[in-house]
């Protein structure tokens, strides 16, 4: 998954740092019958409640330097993530797992990207309220 970064947050073309922690939520996968959670895109298993990125982009890419592939995605809010998953349709009839959406924090001092559709891509994350 890539972030189309918001050119009015980022004139520069350079990540912000975290002046303070920042709210956010992040989706996740879980394995019904089974204490396994999943990056929804990519299939990580998450097997903590803190992830840092160990390839984070620091400058864009690609077509006009606006996309960021490198970095643990967020949404600013959850109607954002509802929108997110919908139009990529992920939620499927498949019974053996389940999307969750988390509240989860961009810690102070961290590298982060806002992008156009309320989202955030951040080289850290915190997890709130997971099980493992």
């Amino acid at each position: 998954m890539c972030l189309i970064i918001n050119l009015r947050e980022h004139p520069d073309k350079k990540p912000k740092v975290a002046k303070k922690k920042i709210r956010c939520y992040k989706i996740l996968v879980l394995v019904k019958g089974t204490n396994k959670y999943y990056t929804p895109i990519h299939g990580a298993e998450i097997t903590s409640n803190t992830l840092k990125c160990d390839f984070f982009d620091d400058v864009p890419q690609e077509e006009e330097e606006r996309y960021i592939f490198h970095g643990i995605h967020s949404f600013k809010n959850i109607l954002s993530c509802f929108l997110y998953i919908m139009n990529l349709r992920l939620w499927t009839a498949n019974t053996t797992k389940k999307l969750l959406i988390k509240k989860s924090i961009i810690p102070k001092g961290t590298n982060y990207w806002i992008g156009v559709i309320g989202d955030y891509c951040s080289e850290r994350i915190i997890i709130k309220g997971l099980n493992i």
